[in-house]
């Protein structure tokens, strides 16, 4: 496609689905999604990287590297404000991973989009707003979307943005990584011994009362 060779490109794109069929593997879906995206028209963008979010990830890096695809093609499209969210999911990707190569070939995305690259500092990779921290909560207990957009009365729309920006702001890329992070970000210090027994007799006051509202 960089080279402009279109018809070498749809071909490579029909063996990658041949072969991603025959595997039937979530990886590989994922990978013949972000191809429709490297030959969509512009008019199809959109569409065609909703099928990529649809898709199963296998890794952050697989989902940085879709969020690159999909950042270069706006910019290309001249859709420069657009491209940078995208862009810039990508370059945290890369930056959480370790991966000097394609954060270099994010940050040159980046930059030629018109961004002014933000630094990412423990402060502000774990600042979540007051929002995205409740999606995470939700979403880290195993409920789906659709079923955190229930409790949270949202929209499984809204639901992912949230988790998306949540995902990138603590450096993780999946439910499980999710859930790690706030069990061990939110794990509670060790009562004194007088504490312990405080603790204690408030939920014996409490155990026949209304369930605590967290």
């Amino acid at each position: 496609m960089r080279l402009g060779e279109l018809e070498a490109a749809r071909e490579a794109e029909s063996d990658l689905k041949q072969r991603a069929s025959a595997a039937d593997l979530p990886w590989a879906a994922h990978a013949v999604a972000r191809a429709s995206v490297l030959l969509a028209e512009p008019d199809e963008l959109e569409s065609a990287y909703e099928h990529v979010r649809a898709s199963p990830v296998a890794s952050r890096f697989e989902s940085s590297r879709s969020s690159l695809v999909y950042g270069e093609r706006l910019r290309r499209a001249g859709q420069r404000v657009a491209a940078r969210e995208h862009l810039q999911e990508a370059l945290e990707g890369f930056q959480a991973l370790g991966s000097e190569p394609w954060e270099r070939r994010a940050r040159v995305e980046l930059r030629a989009s018109g961004s002014r690259i933000r630094k990412r500092t423990a402060a502000n990779r774990d600042e979540l707003t007051p929002q995205e921290l409740q999606v995470a909560l939700v979403v880290a207990e195993g409920v789906t979307n659709r079923e955190a957009g229930a409790r949270l009365f949202l929209s499984p729309k809204t639901i992912e943005v949230h988790l998306s920006r949540a995902y990138r702001k603590l450096g993780v890329g999946t439910r499980t990584e999710l859930a790690r992070r706030l069990a061990i970000d939110s794990a509670p210090v060790e009562p004194a011994p007088v504490q312990r027994r405080s603790l204690a007799a408030i939920l014996l006051r409490t155990s026949s009362a209304q369930p605590i509202v967290r």
